[in-house]
């Protein structure tokens, strides 16, 4: 067999091992009823490019899928290309993903190093043990040999010894690959807000669906959507959304890379009786704080969240909750607040600084939403109370009203413990109660309102009604010269809510706190702050923990050395409020930004 025939036939086998990855991604596409188009080509493209750019872990992500592109690019254009000039050019473009892929294989490597002492902790099993050993070395071997691709196409007298290699790679991509890039194109323009409800209430209501037919529950993996079960499949034990749990730094019996493991290999052992409850402990799904680092940071777009809400859901539904979590549940539906407190009368208080109910201020703009904290809580009824005071000095407090003892729970605490359906009660009250007083725009104290009224009403109706938090507000007031402030000497640190600033990508005020006084921003801040552990219920209950997450958070707060610390969040108030009471931080402030902005105006 001469020279050029055994390179063809060696090019031929390299386009088959092409093909024999491709069937396997068009498969799982049918799987998931995935359809691609040009536009979704480019936008999932350019999220990549935005990924990549945005982070280590994004970028080396990122250098394992331009690895895979160039080096397939690199082989189809080798009987045409190689050995000139065009294609050593060509080759120089792979030069920053090749340094990628080599600090991917240290990253990997450091996981796997980190891996036992994790695992012994929470008391993984044996077998599992094994699995997560065993999926590192494939992932490792897939990234050597992506990476030896890159490397031998600069001799093209090794072309033959790449090209088996090449088939080796492609080979192992169709087998452990395919489905965790079939679930970043799924899911990477999902927000993390986005949640699959399993029923709407008022198409019950309605008679449009039958009550029988609707299962919220999950009593095995089958109970999943096909989505959600392809988020397990497509785990690669990248290890970033361990790095980034509250509740796993702070060692809660839960990692978000080993639940979802366990329950990926759970459905490939058990395929038929996979009881989700086998392999998860109720304590790990009760350490998640919701904040949605996990998914945010997940570079293969894993949906821990949904999955974690979903197993909670199947735990309130069959009554296997503690006290507090019922007492919470119980004093929202008996008392439509979570602090079991009459509601009549709820924001009287507010009458006394001039503020009016919405039946006597026919003519006002904003509605003020509270929320069941601001309301009950002597503490953080001064973020409130500050708000107000701002407004009076502006000239805009009747511009706003309220709903008095109309206003409920906005349901948020309660769906991230799991009950749905009181969830969905709230929301179609509420939304009832918008559409009655035409409200159009809502101005909230809380992140957690100003979430749930963004984003999941939506799903369940709400239209047309702006949702505004108190300091955008005051943003507002500032971009319009409304305001202006006096100057401080003290050190300022901000903490970012979870559900503002990477729920919903929002981080008020920062160049209004610039101008009062010397602010300091501390690493984990913006769309990668960390939380403050009140979210997804923790504020009512407790799991175990060797450190609360809170002094954790204020740790992290306390490096810059702060004199004040700003937040933006009743809830991220009390809990950083308490931890500083607990370490005996007499001298430092804890401060809402309207408490600051208050005493700052001249």
């Amino acid at each position: 067999m001469n020279a050029r025939l055994l390179e063809l036939l060696i090019y031929s086998f390299d386009v088959l091992s092409i093909l024999f990855f491709l069937y396997f991604l068009f498969k799982a596409f049918k799987e998931v009823r995935l359809s691609l188009s040009l536009r979704k080509i480019v936008d999932f493209t350019i999220h990549e490019i935005g990924d990549g750019l945005s982070s280590l872990v994004g970028f080396i992500h990122f250098s394992i899928v331009m690895g895979i592109v160039l080096s397939t690019i690199y082989v189809c254009l080798a009987p045409l290309l190689m050995d000139s000039f065009v294609w050593y050019a060509l080759l120089v473009i792979s030069i920053p993903f090749v340094a990628g892929l080599f600090v991917d294989i240290i990253w990997r490597l450091s996981i796997l190093s980190k891996n036992p002492p994790i695992l012994e902790y929470l008391k993984a099993q044996r077998a599992f043990k094994k699995e997560s050993t065993i999926s590192h070395i494939k992932v490792i071997i897939i990234i050597i040999l992506t990476l030896s691709n890159l490397l031998l196409l600069w001799d093209s007298e090794l072309f033959a010894i790449n090209s088996l290699i090449f088939i080796a790679r492609n080979i192992l991509l169709s087998l452990f690959f395919v489905r965790p890039l079939v679930n970043t194109i799924l899911n990477y323009d999902k927000p993390i807000h986005y949640l699959e409800i399993p029923f709407k209430l008022r198409d019950v209501s309605q008679g449009k669906v039958e009550i029988g037919n609707i299962k919220t529950s999950v009593e095995n993996i089958n109970d999943l959507t096909e989505r959600k079960k392809l988020s397990l499949s497509a785990c690669l034990e990248i290890g970033v959304c361990e790095d980034v749990c509250p509740a796993t730094s702070v060692l809660r019996p839960l990692s978000p890379r080993v639940f979802i493991r366990k329950l990926s290999i759970l459905m490939k052992d058990k395929p038929v009786d996979d009881n989700p409850f086998e392999v998860i402990e109720k304590d790990e799904l009760w350490s998640c704080t919701t904040c949605g680092a996990c998914t945010f940071s997940c570079p293969v777009k894993v949906r821990h969240l949904e999955i974690i809400l979903d197993l909670r859901r199947t735990l309130v539904e069959s009554g296997l909750i503690d006290r507090k979590k019922a007492n919470l549940l119980s004093s929202v539906a008996r008392y439509g607040n979570t602090f079991s407190r009459l509601n009549d009368g709820r924001n009287d208080w507010l009458r006394e600084l001039g503020v009016k109910n919405i039946d006597q201020n026919p003519n006002f703009k904003y509605l003020l939403w509270v929320g069941c904290l601001s309301s009950f809580d002597n503490r953080q009824r001064k973020i409130v109370e500050a708000f107000i005071k701002i407004l009076k000095k502006v000239g805009k407090l009747d511009e706003i009203a309220i709903l008095g003892s109309l206003e409920t729970c906005c349901g948020d605490p309660v769906r991230k413990l799991g009950d749905e359906g009181m969830f969905q009660e709230l929301a179609l009250k509420n939304i009832e109660l918008f559409e009655k007083y035409n409200i159009t725009s809502i101005i909230t104290v809380c992140p957690h309102c100003y979430n749930a009224f963004k984003n999941d009403y939506r799903e369940l109706g709400l239209r047309d009604i702006k949702v505004i938090h108190h300091a955008e507000f005051l943003d507002m007031l500032f971009e319009s010269n409304a305001l202006s402030l006096k100057t401080i000497s003290k050190k300022i640190t901000v903490h970012d809510p979870c559900y503002l600033s990477r729920y919903n990508r929002v981080t008020p005020l920062i160049n209004t706190l610039e101008k009062i006084g010397r602010v300091r921003r501390p690493k984990r801040c913006g769309d990668k702050t960390f939380c403050c552990g009140g979210g997804g219920g923790n504020y009512w209950y407790e799991v175990p923990e060797k450190k609360r997450i809170s002094h954790e958070r204020l740790e992290q707060l306390l490096e810059l050395k702060p004199d004040i610390i700003i937040t933006f969040c009743p809830y991220c108030k009390a809990m950083l409020d308490d931890a500083a009471q607990a370490k005996e931080l007499k001298r430092l402030e804890i401060l809402d930004a309207a408490e600051l902005i208050d005493g700052m105006i001249e």
